[in-house]
């Protein structure tokens, strides 16, 4: 017998995709079936958007879509807010009402949302994402274009996490009030991704993390 239904959405890079999928599998694993359809947001119990705050374009691009979203789920549904913006721009939440987010190292929170059989932690990091087959826009003229493509078309093979968080401490970045400092994931836990990933056929693997 399913719970619920939740609806999940994002802007973000390869990482926020990843912690994306690691929502998505937690919510499954604790009986929560997956509205797919936004047309169909209305039957969500749970609307969750994976924001990115990367730059001034993507904040505003991120708080645009919280309002949309915000506008569109059904007046009871609990609304989760999730990626870097939590982090990085409390007042934002304050001044729209959302109690409940979790930024990219604090995935854990989601227990406090549900009352789950089973804990985000006990779900593994993830590979492959519900959203890796949306389309992006890209030039289509010179060489560059080219290499531009195939590195976009590299997001969607088989990915590998191996940091969380930034070694550094950049004036003109505010990435790392939300991924924090480094951590690397163990090697013997990098192969067995990778080892996951070719007896699955692939070919292609993309390396993701901070300061990779």
């Amino acid at each position: 017998m399913k719970n619920g239904n939740f609806y999940i959405d994002l802007l973000g890079c390869e990482k926020r995709k990843l912690d994306a999928e690691k929502i998505i599998k937690f919510f499954q694993s604790n009986n929560y079936n997956q509205i797919e359809d936004k047309k169909d947001i209305k039957n969500a119990d749970f609307v969750i958007f994976v924001s990115c705050a990367f730059n001034d374009e993507f904040t505003n691009l991120s708080k645009e879509k919280i309002n949309s979203l915000l506008l569109e789920k059904k007046d009871d549904a609990k609304f989760i807010l999730s990626g870097c913006l939590p982090n990085i721009h409390p007042d934002f939440l304050i001044d729209k009402g959302i109690e409940y987010f979790a930024g990219p190292r604090e995935l854990e929170k989601m227990d406090n949302f549900i009352n789950p059989l089973h804990s985000i932690n006990e779900i593994p990091d993830q590979n492959l994402s519900f959203f890796d087959n949306r389309e992006y826009p890209t030039p289509d003229t010179d060489f560059r274009s080219e290499i531009l493509k195939e590195y976009i078309n590299s997001k969607n093979s088989f990915k590998i996490r191996v940091t969380w968080g930034c070694l550094s401490n950049c004036s003109y970045c505010s990435i790392k009030k939300a991924t924090k400092n480094l951590k690397s994931k163990s090697l013997d836990d990098i192969m067995r991704e990778f080892d996951s990933g070719i007896s699955l056929g692939y070919e292609n693997f993309f390396i993701t993390g901070g300061d990779v």
